[in-house]
Order: C-alpha cells, then sequence, then structure tokens
C-alpha cells in the first residue's frame, strides 16, 4: 500500500513547533520515529538494520527542509543529530529566536486572496512558538496585533473594534474578522450575480428590438453570446 504525505519545507520562516509535530508523524507512520530520539536497540537487532532505519529517517527528514535550511544542517550525518540541531537553532530559548518570532509577529499581514481561517492559523502558530520559548504576549496585545494585521480595506472595522472601547480581547477580533470576511464573501457573491442578471436582461432587452426579418438568427446569436459572458465573468 502506497503512502502518500503532503507536508511543506521547512524554510524557516514558518511554524517549526507544528512542522516538526508533522514531522513526527510521517517518520512514526514509516516506522522510523525511534531514530529521532535515539532510543535504544533491542538487543536482536543488528548494527546494520539500525544503519538503515537512520540513513531512511535522516533522508526523510533532509527531503522535507528547503535548500537553505538544509545548508545550515548539511554536515549532520544522524538523524537524532539532525533534529537537535534544528531545535537549537529554530527553538532554543535564545534572544535570536525570540527576536525572529516577535518580528514575524509584529510584521504579519493578511496576504490578499488568503482566507481569514489560515490567517488567524498562521497568526496562532506564531505565538505557540513564542510560549514555547517562554515568551507571554498579553491578551489585549494579541487582539490588537490580529486586527492591525488585517487589510487595508478593513481599516473601518479596526476603528470600530478597537475605538471607543475600554477592553478588547483576541476572541473578540477572531469573531468579529470572521463575521467581517463571510460577510464580505456574500456580498461579492450577490454583486455577481446581480451583473450577470443585468447582462442577461440588457441582452434580452436588445434582443426585442431587432427587426422581425432578422429576430430568428438574432436570437440564437445572443442566447451564445450571453452564455460566454456569463461563463468568463464567473472564471474571474
Amino acid at each position: 500500500m502506497l503512502s502518500k504525505f503532503d507536508i511543506e519545507r521547512f524554510d524557516g520562516k514558518t511554524s517549526f513547533a507544528l512542522w516538526q509535530v508533522w514531522m513526527a508523524a510521517i517518520l512514526s507512520t514509516l516506522g522510523i520515529k525511534d531514530a529521532i530520539y535515539g532510543r535504544e536497540v533491542d538487543a536482536e537487532m543488528m548494527d546494520k538494520k539500525w544503519k538503515e532505519i537512520d540513513d531512511k529517517a535522516l533522508s526523510t527528514i533532509q527531503f522535507c527542509l528547503s535548500d537553505a535550511t538544509l545548508q545550515e544542517v548539511l554536515l549532520k550525518t544522524t538523524a537524532i543529530g539532525l533534529w537537535k540541531k534544528l531545535e537549537e537553532t529554530y527553538m532554543k530559548k535564545s534572544l535570536t529566536n525570540r527576536l525572529r518570532l516577535k518580528l514575524r509577529l509584529y510584521t504579519l499581514h493578511m496576504a490578499e486572496g488568503t482566507s481569514i481561517s489560515d490567517h488567524i492559523a498562521e497568526f496562532t502558530s506564531i505565538l505557540n512558538d513564542l510560549g514555547r520559548l517562554d515568551v507571554k504576549v498579553e491578551d489585549e496585545d494579541q487582539a490588537l496585533l490580529l486586527s492591525c494585521s488585517s487589510p487595508t480595506q478593513y481599516k473601518s472595522f479596526r476603528d470600530m473594534v478597537i475605538y471607543g472601547r475600554e477592553k478588547i480581547s483576541l476572541e473578540d477580533v477572531k469573531v468579529n474578522l470572521q463575521a467581517k470576511f463571510h460577510l464580505d464573501t456574500e456580498m461579492t457573491s450577490v454583486d455577481k450575480g446581480s451583473q450577470d442578471v443585468g447582462l442577461v436582461a440588457e441582452l434580452e432587452s436588445s434582443k426585442d428590438k431587432t427587426p422581425m426579418g432578422n429576430r430568428s438568427r438574432s436570437k440564437s446569436k445572443h442566447k451564445n453570446l450571453t452564455h460566454v459572458i456569463i461563463v468568463r465573468r464567473r472564471d474571474t
């Protein structure tokens, strides 16, 4: 039975903690997870067998790293050595890692085309990574940062959520952001539907003005044209 796994290559810019969980799950599924924890091998297991397991775990992890990240750990020749080096580099409680994650948190902005759920998930993953480094971000600060990371067109929304209130929580911002996003999505769908209806109505009106002699040919022509325009608008 062929197993297929979908994991994004770790590039040092996304959540290491989340990538680490997925990577460990993959190694566990492949039956080679022991290699990253240096567990003792059963007495009956030959050195050659263990070497095969370690090599397989090492190559699997290497394959799931970006070129730039792999360069940083290229000299590690065992799975556990590579694993510990990645933890030391990206999860060590150092000033460098704290600054790196804080910078990601403070400069995070919702990219165009990103769903609000994905954006909140990315925001939460950064907070989780900071938490593992014993960095605490107050709930009010989390709420303000998430609100300010929303798109430019949400400025009026930010003003409504932030100003004129004595308290604000992260949960409040999450709920309001999701509601705003879903409302905008529904309104966009309604507007597109109205435009399509308007086009059909305009074409029908033009068809009624066609001279009697050409009405039969024009009917077929306009019907096909209407179909093409609607499809093109839906595609865009």
